[in-house]
């Protein structure tokens, strides 16, 4: 196990529940009739932790129309012809804010209680998160900011570590330790990532955001996917873990189709960023399933010491695979094709040693 050497104190200090307040004002004021113009949800998404949440991937839009069909007594019409049939979606988002709304009591006293065992999962999600990383000094990097907000079932790492507190409160500790692991490892990574970023091509890019994110991803759920949820959760809960299980029963298919766009020849010229954007469309949830799939038979064939002192260089992770795939239908490997490719990228793009003082 790595050398860790946590200052929980500072780490705290980084911690903020400001913005579930400040949500909470809002979510009030919608019950009370107030009618939002324009400007009416500026403040909510100048916070910070709303800041660091928002954007192409997750729109500001999410959060202020569900708010507003979820708590404005005159949009209940509304939100029940929704209920009537609601689209697969409803209980991420929408389903979400109506849960806490029914429940508001329970739900501030629950987050009330995960608050006095704070510090101990925090303390335990580092650590877990570092554990399969190469070593690190942490003196060496500032701690992230960590905001317990409001807004769907998920989590998230950018500039600042996202959680929501439904899933927190709702899934347990052992549960929220395991989800904000998969964050903080997202966010070390990232940190120590061996690619020189400056050099990259255009052409290259697309591509190699994928490759990243499926070998993100891939050492990420090894953190939360296999953790227990407490029976009282919303079946949500478990019904989001069944559909990523099917996601990630087809990854020998998604392999195969990969395989075939290269061994087609729809990268000729060396241009990947027409590929690229074929195969985003191939991957569910942009490559997470797959590089879960992946990651399990990696850990078979090798040492945990040997993932996690390569989780700063995404190529190997497609090396290890292919190593440890047995070929065929239930396991199959990527083309010579594609890994000439990845070789190639690797030595255009792979930096030999990336802060050393900071990793070993």
């Amino acid at each position: 196990m790595p050398n860790i050497p946590l200052s929980i104190d500072e780490c705290m200090e980084k911690v903020h529940f400001s913005g579930y307040f400040l949500w909470q004002q809002f979510a009030e004021k919608l019950l009370n009739g107030e009618t939002p113009d324009e400007n009416w949800w500026k403040p909510l998404f100048a916070h910070p932790g709303y800041a660091a949440l928002t954007g192409p991937n997750f729109p500001s839009e999410l959060i202020s129309s569900n708010m507003e069909l979820a708590f404005m007594p005159s949009r209940q019409d509304e939100l029940k012809d929704i209920q009537a049939d609601p689209p697969p979606s409803y209980n991420f988002i929408l389903g979400h804010f109506v849960h806490i709304r029914d429940n508001m009591k329970n739900f501030r006293g629950a987050v009330e209680d995960f608050r006095q065992n704070l510090e101990t999962v925090i303390e335990k999600a580092f650590s877990q998160a570092l554990e399969f990383l190469p070593n690190l000094d942490l003196d060496k990097f500032d701690y992230p900011e960590i905001h317990f907000l409001v807004f769907a079932a998920d989590g998230l790492s950018s500039s600042a570590i996202i959680f929501d507190l439904l899933t927190a409160v709702e899934t347990g500790p052992e549960a929220s330790i395991g989800y904000l692991a998969h964050e903080i490892h997202h966010y070390y990574r990232h940190l120590i990532l061996r690619l020189n970023i400056p050099e990259i091509g255009e052409k290259d890019m697309h591509f190699l955001r994928i490759l990243d994110r499926i070998h993100s991803e891939g050492l990420a759920n090894r953190l939360d996917k296999h953790i227990n949820i407490p029976e009282t959760a919303r079946d949500y809960h478990f019904r989001r873990r069944e559909w990523f299980a099917s996601m990630v029963d087809e990854s020998p298919e998604v392999i195969r189709k990969i395989n075939a766009l290269f061994d087609d020849g729809e990268n000729h010229g060396g241009r990947l960023d027409g590929i690229a954007a074929k195969i985003q469309k191939l991957l569910p949830m942009s490559g997470n399933p797959l590089g879960c799939f992946m990651h399990g038979h990696i850990e078979k064939h090798f040492t945990h010491d040997e993932i996690r002192t390569n989780a700063d260089n995404p190529f190997s992770f497609f090396g290890f695979y292919n190593r440890s795939a047995e070929g065929g239908l239930l396991s199959p490997r990527f083309s010579d094709t594609f890994m000439e490719v990845i070789d190639n990228l690797q030595t255009r793009y792979l930096i030999s040693e990336q802060f050393q003082e900071a990793v070993s």
